[in-house]
């Protein structure tokens, strides 16, 4: 694992990199040195250890920014006493929905939920769909209470437009642009080509399609849950066009027996109420 710069002054973080960051809120437009010294600024102001790298970053709605990683809440839970109580847990249908209460020393609350879809899961999909409602309620309320904005990386599956963003931790430089990565598909037992956006945008833009035309019909957490089981991927943007197609396909056959199993379970009740 790499890790941060080494010589870090609290004073490196300039006027000009804190304006740069205030007028635009995109760390992209900052300098490899600037981003570098920015998030150790950020660390030394929070009495986060940078070394952990606590944060990491994303591309959300086109902008360049940080996102917050489990070592940046568990540092938080510690350096602010802030204590963690699970008050409820309810499943709706196919959501389950958890709420975590966090209070301070001074009695001060708050609470956050963190909600997963659990359609079409069973066995250990279903557990770790459980465990990873609690972890979204966790770290969700550690962030509010101590007063951040930023997202945690357990909800970042959750956003369409978001994407990880590999920065090098020891120069600050930009190593990779945020595109979806190619890999082998068993939906369609055909390796994927990396690049292949590149080299036909077409491609790109009904990538685009097929994606938004899923999530008008499906939630994103359905949409994911597939693509992780039918792809083997670890998220929607890692798959490729006829991926999603296939995701498309499969979920609009589970969509359809549900459908009818509804309409025969309504069959049965009449029938039985009119013998």
């Amino acid at each position: 694992m790499s890790e941060p710069m080494t010589k870090h002054e609290p004073n490196l973080l300039d006027a000009k990199t804190l304006e740069a960051v205030m007028m635009n809120n995109d760390l992209a437009d900052l300098t490899p040195e600037q981003r570098l010294n920015y998030y150790n600024a950020v660390c030394e102001s929070l009495g986060l250890n940078p070394y952990t790298q606590p944060f990491q970053y994303l591309r959300l709605q086109g902008k360049l920014t940080l996102y917050a990683r489990r070592d940046c809440t568990d540092q938080l839970r510690k350096k602010h006493n802030v204590s963690i109580q699970i008050v409820a847990r309810e499943r709706l249908d196919d959501v389950y929905i958890v709420t975590a209460r966090a209070t301070m020393p001074d009695g001060r609350t708050d609470e956050s939920i963190g909600v997963v879809s659990l359609a079409g899961l069973r066995g250990n999909e279903l557990c770790n769909a459980f465990m990873r409602a609690e972890t979204k309620a966790k770290r969700r309320v550690t962030l509010s209470i101590v007063g951040l904005g930023w997202l945690d990386e357990s909800e970042i599956e959750t956003v369409s437009d978001a994407q990880r963003v590999t920065v090098n931790m020891e120069t600050g430089v930009i190593e990779n642009a945020p595109e979806r990565e190619q890999q082998a598909s068993p939906v369609n037992g055909s390796e994927h080509r990396s690049g292949d956006s590149k080299k036909e945008p077409h491609k790109a833009e009904q990538w685009h399609a097929v994606n938004a035309r899923l999530h008008a019909r499906f939630n994103h957490e359905v949409i994911h849950n597939a693509a992780v089981r039918l792809c083997k991927v670890d998220s929607v943007q890692q798959c490729t066009v006829a991926q999603l197609e296939a995701i498309e396909r499969y979920l609009h056959q589970q969509a359809q027996r549900a459908s009818r199993a509804q309409a025969d379970a309504r069959t049965a009740d009449e029938a039985a109420k009119a013998a």
